[in-house]
């Protein structure tokens, strides 16, 4: 049944362990004994196999709720399926065989739909037609037992029927029921909300995965409990979670610590079971409160991708006009200057504006040189054309710098929604970019023993750790590793050549104070961009 001649095996190290890591193997005579994934795309990077992957996350009832949901679409559009439970977890996998290939967009799109209505439902098998891979019935499990088949005929798999217009029909049916689930208007805030069985206050509408930031805050373990609660909670709140869903979390997830405990002077000490249950009913209330006032809600901006996508396409044009003219960032004052349009095109993308505020303070910490090395590199690039000041300094207010001297980016982006691709979970393209855009920066300043841009934020910087290295990184974004020496101090002003006089207030905008370099988050939000079997 596996559209390549190639699968994907489970590593297992020194002392036996198996690892939640698959490498690429060429088929043998034999199954593996390991756990071992199937692709569900071709080389050609069309799919000819659909594999629903629900997770059960501790919550087996959930995974099941959600095959039946999935399973009545499949059946509705005429598909014929296989449903596994994956392994003693209690996951379910929809298995779909697939007559004709079909496109990766349609797949990606249709996964993206799914999970408004199926939550336990992992995007990454179907939305990365290049590793895409699912265990397939009868695999090994790596916490023992094998994926069995529950119900459906594996001839379906082996020698399947469905059709690429089945798989649009069943695109449109479920995007149909999304547009019919989803809140036709924002919240009013001076409406009454909603109570849930249990009395709790909660926000009308599907629910829907965590947001990035909220689920890393959850798994991370906190510094500042408090506020580490208080992003757990507003995420959840804004993902129309209801109280129960996260009470149901409060003995075994890092993030929900100040429910657990309170500070003492020996240190934290465990509350008892009546008091978290009131710091965790209040601090909900008011979270859901904070939400349904807010202007914009959190995780559900329809504009943001569309904006997103224009950033990121903007970005993606400057640094490949700044590769181009490579001649530039040779002579004199050129590293500099590229460092600095580096910095500034990653603030942009952070910021989702073209025109952002840097002091040389903050732009010099973040690029590796000089305070006025980094001054009389804005002005040259501005001089050359590559960046221009839109707000002069003012007081504490550092300038303002666009990356978009020509204005090419349209503020106004919104469109009116599309029933067939509304915008998916997280911008894939953007968070990329970020990725990619920041490797690129770093090979350029091989001096630094640590990474000088801002520590990615939990939402935008996924699938990495906190110890890895930029030779480490290098790899993840195609790129070679960093073959400069090492040096020991950062850029000097005095490399840079003399700059005419300039009127701009790019000099006086240091009277923002130095930030101080954030740290990376103890653990980030698994990418997309390498899907792992369940």
């Amino acid at each position: 049944m596996s559209p390549r001649p190639r699968v994907r095996v489970a590593v297992v190290d020194a002392y036996g362990t198996v690892l939640n890591d698959y490498r690429d193997r060429a088929i043998g005579t034999a199954a593996p004994e390991r756990p071992w994934a199937v692709y569900l795309a071709g080389p050609d990077k069309r799919f000819r196999l659909l594999a629903f992957d629900l997770d059960a996350h501790g919550d087996p009832a959930a995974a099941a709720r959600d095959a039946d949901v999935l399973g009545g679409l499949l059946r509705d559009v005429g598909l014929p399926y296989v449903l596994c439970e994956s392994g003693p977890t209690g996951g379910r996998h929809l298995w779909v065989g697939l007559g004709e290939s079909v496109d990766a967009e349609t797949v990606a799109t249709l996964a993206r739909l799914t999970k408004h209505l199926c939550p336990t439902l992992d995007l990454s098998p179907l939305s990365n037609a290049v590793t895409g891979c699912v265990r397939p019935p009868g695999a090994p499990h790596r916490a023992g037992g094998h994926s069995t088949v529950l119900s459906g005929d594996l001839d379906a798999l082996r020698a399947p029927t469905a059709t690429a217009a089945q798989v649009r029909a069943l695109v449109s049916l479920v995007a149909g029921l999304v547009d019919d689930t989803e809140p036709a208007r924002p919240i009013d805030p001076r409406s009454p909300l909603p109570l849930d069985s249990h009395g709790r206050l909660h926000l009308a509408g599907p629910r829907r995965q965590l947001p990035a930031n909220s689920s890393a805050a959850l798994r991370e373990t906190p510094i500042d409990a408090s506020a580490t609660l208080w992003r757990v909670l507003i995420g959840a709140a804004a993902a129309r979670w209801r109280h129960a869903d996260v009470a149901a979390l409060v003995d075994t997830e890092p993030g929900l610590e100040h429910v657990r405990s309170r500070v003492t002077t020996r240190g934290r000490a465990a509350r008892p079971r009546g008091e978290q249950a009131a710091v965790l009913g209040r601090q909900w209330n008011k979270a859901v409160r904070y939400v349904a006032a807010s202007d914009r809600q959190i995780g559900d901006d329809p504009t943001f991708d569309r904006r997103a996508d224009a950033m990121a396409a903007h970005v993606r044009d400057v640094q490949l006009r700044a590769d181009a003219a490579a001649g530039r960032w040779t002579r004199g004052g050129g590293p500099a200057d590229r460092r600095i349009l580096d910095v500034l095109s990653f603030l942009a993308l952070h910021a989702l504006s073209a025109s952002v505020e840097a002091d040389t303070r903050r732009l010099a910490l973040l690029a590796g040189v000089g305070r006025e090395t980094a001054r009389t590199a804005l002005l040259r690039l501005a001089e050359d054309g590559w960046i221009a000041q839109t707000a002069a300094a003012d007081g504490p207010r550092a300038a303002h710098w666009t990356i978009d001297p020509q204005s090419t980016l349209h503020s106004n982006t919104d469109h009116a929604r599309s029933q067939a691709d509304p915008r998916p979970l997280g911008p894939g393209p953007l968070r990329e970019l970020r990725s990619s855009q920041r490797c690129a920066h770093e090979r350029r300043m091989p001096h630094m023993t640590c990474s000088p841009l801002p520590a990615p934020r939990s939402d935008t910087w996924p699938g990495t750790s906190t110890h890895e290295s930029i030779p480490q990184l290098a790899p993840s974004t195609n790129s070679p590793p960093p073959s400069a020496p090492i040096l020991s101090e950062p850029v000097d002003s005095s490399t840079a050549s003399p700059t005419p006089a300039s009127s701009s207030a790019a000099g006086t905008d240091g009277t923002a104070s130095t930030p101080t370099p954030p740290t990376r988050p103890p653990s980030a939000p698994e990418s997309p961009a390498d899907s792992t079997p369940a």
